[in-house]
């Protein structure tokens, strides 16, 4: 074999070994290619499948909703013409029945019937006294049914207080005394359970005019209404709630007033009188009274219950930790 033919041959030998690599090279990335689409195809398809499989769902809770809402719109129909109607008889009872109703729907417009803070019932005390309207929430709803007689809720609760204590002999002359003892005498001592006979552990702050109307009610009851009746008379009162877990036997849940009387009229260190002093001990010009029925005698003995504190030398400070009061003004 002749040298040109030899390199010939080395030549197309190396020539088809380079050609050789090159498309296995081109061969590979093209697998690796098509390896690399595979997988996002097959992603993709997944997602497709997920989103169609989503879809679907979709719709057919779009379809439950929409049915679910048409129910709901047939009931407030429904409703709304039983409220309106509603609303027609309210206002041809009684005021006192009227507002009785009113009340109850204050506590159920903001939350919960059981509504029990002293904030609540400092707000039952100014609106019972004619003083503040904390319930403007409620007025906006009741006011485009024309609810009120004598033009507002604060209106109709002075003039459903004329009715309701004219036959009683209480009016703008009784003294602290006369009023302590209507609401001690004339207050029966019941559970909100009994008066409402519901099994329930929380209190329900009965306004003024329904503790009137009831003629009926627990310590907080009793107490709202003198303070009510204290507040248009013109007494600066404060609402005190107790929870006293700690020294009173069996405990002590209770609520009563601080009334400030306007002058210093006793020493101070008479065993039994219940003067209170807020200004530490400058001036004693404020009494506790506690209207709830059997508790204090009259307005010018301790009740019982402080009484129990003194003789068993628990100071004012120990029981007073257990207390929680609010000013019932504007």
């Amino acid at each position: 074999m002749n040298k040109k033919l030899q390199k010939v041959l080395i030549f197309t030998t190396v020539i088809g070994l380079i050609l050789s690599s090159s498309i296995a090279t081109i061969f590979l990335v093209n697998q690796t290619r098509n390896m690399a689409l595979t997988i996002k195809y097959k992603r993709l398809l997944k997602d497709y499948e997920n989103f169609f499989g989503f879809n679907e769902t979709f719709q057919l809770d779009y379809s439950e909703y929409f049915r679910n809402y048409n129910k709901l719109l047939l009931k407030y129909n429904y409703l709304k013409i039983q409220f309106d109607s509603g609303i027609e008889n309210k206002k041809m009872l009684p005021i006192l029945d009227k507002m009785v109703w009113y009340y109850n729907s204050v506590r159920l417009t903001l939350g919960t019937k059981k509504s029990t803070n002293n904030r609540f019932a400092a707000n039952l005390i100014l609106h019972g006294s004619s003083q503040y309207n904390a319930f403007e929430e409620v007025e906006k709803i009741l006011g485009p049914y024309n609810f009120w007689t004598f033009g507002d809720s604060l209106s109709d609760t002075k003039e459903a207080y004329s009715y309701c204590l004219e036959d009683w002999q209480i009016n703008e002359n009784s003294s602290l005394g006369e009023i302590f003892e209507f609401v001690s005498n004339n207050i029966e001592y019941r559970f909100d359970s009994e008066i409402f006979e519901e099994d329930n552990s929380t209190d329900i702050y009965l306004s003024p005019l329904e503790t009137l109307f009831y003629r009926e009610g627990d310590c907080e009851d009793s107490a709202i209404l003198a303070a009510s009746l204290l507040e248009s008379h013109g007494y600066n009162v404060k609402f005190v709630s107790m929870r006293d877990n700690d020294y009173y036997p069996g405990g002590l849940f209770h609520a009563f007033l601080f009334v400030e009387i306007g002058q210093e009229i006793w020493e101070a260190n008479i065993p039994d009188n219940p003067a209170w002093s807020f200004n530490r001990g400058r001036s004693y010009d404020w009494i506790i009274l506690d209207p709830t029925s059997s508790w204090q005698s009259n307005p010018w003995y301790k009740p019982s219950w402080l009484s129990w504190y003194h003789s068993n030398s628990i100071s004012n400070f120990h029981w007073l930790k257990n207390c929680d009061w609010i000013d019932c003004d504007t």
